[in-house]
């Protein structure tokens, strides 16, 4: 369907409010328009661990009939759950202010928050509370039982003297993390030379840092030990890495690239008060009413005491979901859509699990999943030549735009190996030369995203170490999943509201409830197809 500029849905952005409340797009329900500055405050903070010793289990919703007294024993228990989701709200909260805002008084509020969900498993009343009902309850439905004995195993697992020793541990690592990333924040433009000087040894301490907690562990460095975690195997990621490294050489030494004159075209034609409106007038043709949806708040463009960083917050399942990026709309126009598209991708699927699924499975099933959906929804205006519609761009600038965007894919997973291989290296041995082992890095892996950047450039490497595999892992997904639902590139998904069935059936609502392997099979036939990826550069 063709769309054009004139009918892209405004968003008024007023940028004469001082006002602090005004400086955060607020999405409310009862008022289905726009109203305030697109802008935030703020500062990127994860656990580096992503720790947590709740186990998330399938969906009990078909217990057998329960007597009075094991309908008691299921009430506490999903009380139980309610108070820590409640908890876990309340921390996903504080994290958001604290990233939109890190003063002294957000940081302290979201340790309180988090230290809340990390304590809520050592009251030992509610320990004492739950051994009674198993001790003195006459539990015959197996389920129920089974519920009642990981909740049990819960509280046993924040509670041992051995979890207890390697918290301590865990906290050190913690907190020097924390302190690097608030070092990182008081540089107002956190790139090129002067920044790597600023921060490099310090990140080189807490690679050192996390490189001792890992051996504790077992681990040969900290990235064996990530990878472990995350359910990763090593050598299948080193053969993946190679496969694509050797499908793209060809690609990549014929780069095609947008001009300049397009990009300041672009740039003119997108201005701040329709670019939301833009990406939400595309979702909507897809099936998804962003109006509609529990996208509480946006926080769009760089300032001050704001990590630039980009990062889509489920704070409350299907009820309360955030968005938050760093558009630059005169310098990078066409990165600037990709990225909200790619973000709103994240939000329409934190806002979609199915409502049967309980809190613990409301979430996604990998992340390799999660980034392959957001990534494909980032691409789709190029691949479609959807921007050239809505922008009215002359036919010279719409080819250069389909011309670079096979090179642009190559260009971007090429850039996602560079930096995990760098990553591996360097947890393998910090005190090697890291500059000279980023160059060598970014000669091997010839991309032009990162050529002009410092290693410490990526900030990922302080707030989410070993991450970069799910992006390459994720552009493998997206391929897949834009073939089985354009049905091999027959059908724009841009341009069909069949695009939101497809996705909310085949794999939103299942949340995490099914793993990853499971709902990419149901959905397209294959587990993730490395080589189906290969395929499209070899044309």
């Amino acid at each position: 369907m063709q769309i054009n500029n004139n009918k892209v849905s405004k968003i008024n952005i007023n940028k004469n409010t001082p006002t602090k409340n005004e400086d955060v797009l607020e999405n409310k329900t009862e008022q289905k328009n726009y109203e305030s500055l697109v802008q935030n405050t703020s500062s990127y903070v994860m656990p580096f661990l992503g720790k947590s010793k709740i186990k998330v289990q399938p969906s009990k919703q078909s217990l057998k009939p329960l007597t009075k007294e094991e309908h008691d024993v299921k009430n506490a228990i999903n009380k139980l759950n309610n108070d820590y989701h409640a908890k876990e709200v309340e921390a996903g909260k504080a994290y958001w202010d604290y990233i939109t805002d890190n003063s002294e008084e957000n940081q302290n509020k979201l340790d309180k928050a988090s230290n809340d969900c990390e304590t809520f498993y050592q009251d030992e009343k509610l320990y004492e509370k739950f051994k009674n009902l198993k001790e003195n309850t006459k539990i015959k439905n197996p389920e129920l039982k089974q519920e009642l004995d990981e909740v049990l195993e819960t509280f046993n697992a924040y509670n041992s003297v051995e979890v207890e020793e390697t918290d301590k541990d865990y906290e050190k690592v913690s907190n020097l993390e924390k302190k690097v990333q608030l070092k990182a924040n008081k540089f107002e433009n956190p790139q090129g030379v002067e920044y790597r000087d600023y921060i490099s040894k310090d990140i080189v301490k807490l690679v050192k840092a996390r490189n001792t907690y890992a051996k504790k562990n077992g681990y040969a460095n900290f990235y064996e030990m990530k990878l472990a975690e995350q359910g990763k195997d090593s050598k299948n990621i080193d053969e993946m890495f190679e496969k694509i490294t050797n499908a793209t050489n060809d690609i990549e030494k014929n780069q095609k690239s947008i001009s300049k004159e397009t990009e300041n075209l672009i740039s003119s034609r997108l201005g701040k008060n329709n670019i939301l409106g833009l990406c939400s007038d595309v979702y909507k043709n897809m099936g998804w009413n962003i109006m509609d949806m529990p996208i509480t708040k946006f926080d769009l463009f760089p300032r001050k005491n704001k990590i630039n960083s980009r990062q889509t917050n489920n704070v409350d399942p299907n009820k309360d979901v955030r968005v938050l990026a760093d558009l630059d709309l005169k310098n990078k126009p066409l990165y600037a859509v990709s990225t909200l598209m790619h973000e709103l991708g994240h939000a329409v699927h934190y806002s979609s699990f199915g409502e049967k699924l309980p809190n613990s499975q409301k979430t996604i099933a990998s992340e390799t999943l999660d980034e392959g959906i957001a990534l494909m929804m980032g691409s789709l205006m190029e691949k479609e030549g959807t921007i050239s519609k809505v922008l009215d761009l002359p036919e010279k600038a719409t080819k250069e735009i389909k011309e670079a965007s096979l090179s642009s894919k190559a260009d971007k997973i090429r850039s996602y190996i560079q930096v995990d291989r760098f990553e591996k290296a360097m947890y393998e041995n910090p005190d090697q030369d890291l500059q000279k082992l980023w160059k060598d890095c970014g000669e091997k892996y010839k991309n032009k995203n990162y050529s002009d950047l410092e290693w410490t450039d990526i900030d990922h490497f302080i707030h989410s170490p070993v991450y970069y595999h799910y992006y390459a892992e994720g552009e493998v997904v997206a391929e897949q999943l834009y073939n089985t639902a354009s049905k091999n590139g027959t059908v724009k998904l841009t341009e069909s509201k069949d695009t939101a069935k497809f996705f909310n059936n085949k794999i939103f609502k299942y949340g995490a409830s099914k793993t990853e392997e499971e709902v990419l099979k149901s959905a397209t036939g294959k587990a993730l197809d490395v080589d189906a990826y290969c395929k499209q550069f070899k044309k």
